[in-house]
């Protein structure tokens, strides 16, 4: 408390209203395999859209039916769950190659005594694989004569072209300096190897040329003369040299685009009824200098960036556009980088075609990808280097789902100091109630979880009997019995098991199969928290009936539910009743010593508590130790646990802490002790009706 001196009106806040915080009982966990998605993180799913965006459909991994489809069941019964991707082996990414390309381009010097010039660029041809050609556009302008010296004839060509060029303008005139020589520079806007373009001279632009049937421009018309190879225009014949080359792509270079993960959930396939899935890149120029790069995923846009590859000089800053790397990515999907060899050398030769030894004064090579023996140059300005056009799907990728049981086992365990695999639940912020690994039966996953489970203290072990097992076998497997794949019985109340698989319709494939039951226990017992509380048995007609399922793999009568759920055993059975239909008709742990915590819903309760009592006195560390503190935790852990006995979770308790439980050499090792006692309250799982006969003169 400060101390005042000097006389005043003082206000102070002291604020002793700690009470405990809420804690969300229903985040349950998953681990599996998937063909998309993070590997070895824990991810929040809160959404079944959200859950197949991020992690794949199960039709494209290994046990997807029950982890992906399982992870689906859970979310229609809570919006919060934690989904592990585990990865054997080394997956890999797939991609999407999209081709670098050389836009169709042509150099014009002034012709001699600066005459005026009518142009007809037929922009560019596209070409198709069997050589026919298809008109795209074509302009027509005329650079006036009288011009006092080349640069202002080539000035008067750039104002020409801009007063008829719009957005759409299928090519860019420019004025540029190579060396010590001007000349017009003529781009396309589109690029690759099946693109062309061609310049013609016209006498006027009043004729109307001869086209063939095609509608293509008739290159023996009489008006027109081309202009190809150092030739000359028509009747002028000291007009302008003029240097064209059609569009190339560049040779073992790709701009390689790909998922910020692996798998091959990513490829493009088709499922039944047309709808085309996964991922495609659509490249579409929309300028000279540059080019859309659309997304679409599952056949729909998902995205749109605008990549640039003019006036820059560094034609390497196409990875930049969409980032290189997952945090300097402006996509929410992909990176990309350039992929392949160094861009060649790329010159012409006096019959328009890629050369590598055309005379320097017409070096036009640093405007195809700035490269000069095999260095960039400083000046590099590839503004005829651009994406080639099309439509690019992804391809390859491997989703790490092996088969083999010992790289399951170790994808699944993963590295405790890494926090990969099942190690990735190990984390206190996550809060966690319930965990599980459909699918996966191996001694060493379930052992591990259940371990994890135990160790942390934050969440239930949710597991299942191997598929295929009768009765007797699965008493003798969880007991560590038989060759049934287990070698030692289980025993811990921070795991429930369950038996048997259910047969479930899968709308991916359209077809049945058996799904393992642990991850309808864990929807189950979220079910039970949405609908009554967290101490109430996630069993029964009331709150366990199974809907989804069409069957039980095993039919289960009195003497089998007995046996899997007495004497000592801990198999909690899914029963068939008719006309009830499938229930959990169980709700052991797998704690073999009789007690409270030999009940899920004690266990699950006492994990709520001990988050409830933690976060409600973490504040306390620190503290004095004295009775005012003392006060302060009971005034907190008072109303807690009475609310708790309202709603019927316990029938009796008791908070003590005071100096019967801080004794003096407590205090001295500076420890702070806390008492609570509570009574759980029991569930009835077995009912007994006595119906006493008595004869006519008896008493009732």
């Amino acid at each position: 408390m400060p101390n005042y001196t000097t006389p005043g009106v003082y206000f102070l806040e002291n604020d002793f209203s700690e009470y405990a915080p809420s804690v969300n009982s229903s985040v349950a966990a998953v681990i599996g395999y998937a063909s998309m998605g993070p590997e070895n993180k824990a991810t929040l799913i809160t959404s079944a859209k959200q859950f197949v965006d991020t992690f794949g459909r199960p039709d494209t991994v290994l046990n997807g039916e029950h982890a992906i489809l399982g992870t689906l069941e859970i979310l229609k019964k809570t919006n919060n769950v934690y989904f592990v991707r585990a990865v054997a082996g080394t997956p890999e990414k797939a991609k999407a190659n999209v081709k670098i390309g050389f836009c169709p381009a042509a150099s014009i010097t002034a012709p001699q005594g600066y005459a005026s010039m009518h142009l007809l660029v037929s922009v560019y041809q596209v070409h198709d694989s069997e050589g026919a050609e298809t008109l795209v556009d074509e302009l027509r302008f005329v650079v006036p004569k009288g011009a006092s010296s080349e640069e202002n004839w080539l000035d008067s060509l750039v104002t020409e072209y801009s007063k008829i060029s719009t957005n759409n303008t299928p090519i860019t005139i420019s004025k540029e300096t190579i060396g010590s020589e001007l000349l017009g520079l003529i781009t396309s806007r589109h690029a690759g190897g099946l693109t062309g373009m061609a310049i013609y001279a016209v006498s006027s632009f009043t004729s109307d040329f001869d086209t063939d049937a095609d509608g293509l421009i008739d290159y023996n018309d009489a008006n027109i003369a081309i202009l190809r190879s150092f030739t000359y225009i028509g009747d002028l014949s000291t007009a302008a040299s003029v240097v064209v080359c059609n569009g190339g792509e560049a040779a073992a270079l790709n701009w390689e685009v790909s998922p910020f993960y692996s798998g091959a959930g990513y490829n493009t396939s088709t499922l039944e009824g047309g709808k085309e899935t996964g991922l495609k890149v659509d490249i579409n120029p929309t300028s000279n200098a540059g080019s859309d790069v659309v997304l679409y995923r599952d056949a729909a846009l998902v995205e749109a960036h605008a990549i640039s590859t003019g006036g820059t000089k560094h034609p390497f800053w196409l990875t930049k556009i969409i980032g290189d790397n997952k945090d300097e990515s402006r996509s929410g999907l992909v990176q990309a980088e350039l992929a392949g060899d160094q861009l060649p050398l790329i010159e012409l030769d006096s019959y328009g075609d890629w050369y590598r030894q055309l005379s320097t004064t017409k070096d036009l090579s640093v405007y195809w990808g700035g490269v000069d023996e095999g260095d960039l140059k400083s000046d590099a300005n590839p503004r005829c280097m651009k994406l080639v056009p099309g439509t690019y799907d992804f391809i390859d990728g491997s989703n790490g789902d092996s088969s083999d049981e010992n790289e399951m086992s170790s994808a699944f365990i993963g590295i405790e100091a890494l926090k990969t695999g099942i190690n990735a639940f190990d984390d206190d912020s996550l809060n966690i109630s319930m965990a599980c690994a459909p699918g996966n039966t191996t001694d060493e996953v379930q052992n591990a979880l259940a371990t994890l489970a135990e160790d942390s203290q934050n969440f239930l072990a949710v597991l299942s009997v191997p598929k295929g097992l009768k009765p007797q076998e699965a008493i003798q497997w969880h007991n560590g019995e038989g060759t049934y794949g287990r070698s030692t019985p289980l025993n811990t109340s921070y795991a429930a098991i369950y038996y048997p698989h259910l047969q479930v319709f899968n709308p991916y494939t359209g077809s049945t199969f058996y799904a393992s039951p642990d991850v309808y226990a864990m929807a189950t017992m979220a079910h039970t928290d949405s609908v009554s509380e967290t101490w109430f048995a996630p069993a029964g007609l009331v709150r366990a009936r199974l809907t989804s399922p069409l069957d039980t793999e095993v039919i289960l009568n009195a003497g089998d539910r007995t046996a899997l759920y007495g004497g000592g055993n801990v198999v909690n059975p899914i029963a068939k009743f008719n006309p009830d239909g499938i229930v959990i008709y169980g709700q052991r742990t797998a704690q073999r010593t009789p007690s409270s915590l030999d009940r899920v819903n004690i266990r699950r309760m006492m994990i709520l508590i001990r988050k409830m009592v933690l976060g409600a006195t973490r504040q306390f560390v620190f503290e004095p130790n004295d009775p005012l503190t003392w006060n302060r935790i009971t005034g907190v852990l008072n109303p807690m646990f009475d609310d708790i006995s309202r709603r019927r979770g316990i029938t009796e308790f008791r908070v003590i802490c005071d100096s019967s439980t801080n004794t003096p050499i407590r205090i001295d090792r500076n420890e702070l002790w806390c008492q609570v006692r509570i009574k759980p309250t029991k569930t009835a799982e077995i009912i007994v009706f006595e119906v006493n006969l008595t004869n006519q003169s008896a008493s009732v």
